[in-house]
């Protein structure tokens, strides 16, 4: 009876494990995503943990010294907000969104969808502003 309960713990465990690191390899290529739209390339530091935040902090353009502020207690849920803000932004989103982050059950939507969300950028069906080059403008008539 006892050797069952054990083996039956031991599969929950492993099974808890399992789920964690899919979960850990979702986020990373979901970050992995938000960089490539952003236009920021990630490379391989996106899949380290904790180092994954300075692609991020670029995408927000803060400075990659920021990182030590998502490790002080407290401190790291204003730099998360402010980070997720500002990458609101950089994707052309509201910066709104980042408040998700402290609504339970809510805040896990937010990364996903920053992720797989389409940007608003010119492509997307407004045609861009013309531009007039320095030479097509004709100088002021002098009133001397």
């Amino acid at each position: 009876m006892l050797a069952n309960i054990k083996r039956i713990a031991m599969r929950l465990i492993l099974l808890l494990y399992a789920i964690a690191l899919l979960a850990y390899v979702f986020s990373c290529y979901c970050y992995k995503c938000i960089c490539k739209k952003a236009g920021q390339v990630p490379g391989a530091v996106i899949w380290i943990p904790i180092v994954q935040f300075i692609p991020l902090l670029r995408v927000a353009r803060m400075a990659d010294w920021m990182l030590i502020l998502l490790l002080i207690p407290f401190v790291n849920v204003v730099a998360m907000l402010i980070l997720w803000a500002r990458i609101c932004t950089a994707l052309n989103k509201s910066p709104w969104l980042a408040a998700s982050l402290l609504v339970p059950g809510v805040n896990l939507a937010l990364i996903p969808y920053l992720a797989f969300s389409r940007t608003e950028d010119a492509s997307d069906g407004v045609e861009p502003v013309e531009t007039i080059e320095p030479e097509e403008i004709e100088a002021p008539l002098d009133s001397d």
